[in-house]
């Protein structure tokens, strides 16, 4: 959703700078999960996770981090979500 809206906003290039930003922290989240863990904590997969949290990173976060990192991960993915399209209309109106 980002990528699509910062190409509409500022261009092709923006866009595809953003969803290659996005696919690269799900990537790194997926597969640094066990070391982000060890290195900041079992909140770490959580936060680097961004929006995917609640759905494609999810596995991950609740096999290195815990069950009880579900909740946090669902209610993180879903503000993230929600106030991403809200944010970048926000940063693009003042900027």
């Amino acid at each position: 959703l980002s990528s699509i809206m910062i190409g509409e906003l500022s261009g092709k290039t923006a866009g595809a700078i953003a969803l290659i930003t996005n696919i690269f922290r799900e990537i790194t989240t997926l597969l640094a999960a066990p070391l982000l863990v060890k290195w900041f904590g079992t909140m770490a997969p959580v936060l680097s996770g961004g929006a995917t949290a609640m759905d494609t990173t999810l596995p991950v976060i609740m096999k290195y981090a815990g069950k009880e990192y579900l909740f946090y991960a669902l209610i993180s993915g879903i503000i993230l979500t929600m106030l991403t399209p809200l944010l970048i209309s926000l940063i693009y109106a003042i900027f």
